[in-house]
């Protein structure tokens, strides 16, 4: 796992994110360096995990917390959710899966019991 940092200044806020490879790039349709993320943002108490490749995939979805505090506590369980996956190999298709919840989320994305939306749907 890759963790990131950055402290923040006047202009942007802090972030750290942590990084796993997902699916070998010979596995899958996925491009240049298949991957999952998360990432905290110090001034808000969303949490994003993301999919995504180096070409044509980004796909987000938001952990809502009540607050920072709450953010941070995402954050960590998200971060447990990818030493759980990492090293294994995933199927790209569990993204997709047709056991989504009744908020449209695939069952392959954990459930915080914190509300949860895709990055467009607001």
């Amino acid at each position: 796992m890759e963790v990131n940092f950055w402290k923040g200044d006047s202009n942007y806020p802090a972030w750290i994110t942590a990084e796993i490879r997902l699916i070998p790039e010979e596995d899958s349709t996925l491009c240049e360096f298949p991957r999952i993320y998360i990432t905290y943002w110090d001034d808000n108490p969303e949490v994003r995990l993301t999919i995504g490749d180096n070409d044509d995939l980004d796909l987000g979805l938001y952990y809502v917390g009540k607050d920072k505090e709450e953010a941070k506590k995402i954050f960590h369980e998200l971060m447990n959710f990818l030493k759980d996956i990492e090293g294994h190999r995933v199927n790209e298709d569990t993204f997709f899966d047709y056991r989504t919840t009744e908020d449209h989320i695939s069952s392959f994305f954990p459930d915080l019991s914190c509300p949860r939306h895709w990055e467009f749907d607001h």
